[in-house]
C-alpha cells in the first residue's frame, strides 16, 4: 500500500509540474501517469500476456486490455487530463460499449488523476453460453 501511495504522490507531482502538457496530450497521460500506477499494482506494461495496448473491439479500440491467464479481465480507457471523466458521460459510454461488445467484465476509465471503475452488463460467460446455444441448434 505504501508503494501505491508513493506512486500517487509521484503522479501528483508530475501533474502539478506539467499540467498544461497532460491537459492536451493523451499519450503522455498513458505513458507517464497511467503506467506509473499499473506498474506499482504489478502489471508489466511491456508484456502482452498482461497488458495489450489498442485492443480492437467491434466498437473501436480500447486503450488497454488487462489479461490474466490468457483471458481479458478489464479494458482501460485513458483520456487527456482536460477531460473530466466524472462529469462527462461520453468516455464512460465509450468504455461500456467496448466491454459489452467483447464481454469483458470490468472497465477502468482514467485521465491520470481521476479514476472510475465499472462492471460490464455483459460478461464473457454469457457470451460463451450464447455461443454454445447457437452451435447446438
Amino acid at each position: 500500500m505504501e508503494e501505491l501511495i508513493t506512486a500517487i504522490e509521484r503522479v501528483r507531482s508530475k501533474v502539478n509540474a506539467h499540467h498544461p502538457y497532460y491537459s492536451r496530450n493523451e499519450e503522455a497521460v498513458k505513458q507517464q501517469l497511467v503506467f506509473e500506477i499499473f506498474e506499482v499494482l504489478g502489471w508489466n506494461v511491456k508484456n502482452p500476456d498482461e497488458v495489450r495496448p489498442e485492443d480492437k473491439t467491434g466498437m473501436g479500440r480500447a486503450d488497454y486490455a488487462l489479461v490474466i491467464n490468457g483471458e481479458m479481465v478489464a479494458y482501460i480507457e485513458a483520456k487527456k487530463l482536460s477531460v473530466d471523466i466524472v462529469r462527462d458521460p461520453s468516455p464512460l459510454k465509450q468504455l461500456g460499449k467496448y466491454c459489452y461488445d467483447q464481454g469483458v467484465e470490468y472497465g477502468i476509465l482514467t485521465n491520470g488523476v481521476q479514476w472510475r471503475a465499472m462492471k460490464s452488463l455483459r460478461q464473457r460467460r454469457v457470451l460463451r453460453n450464447a455461443f454454445s446455444l447457437r452451435s447446438t441448434s
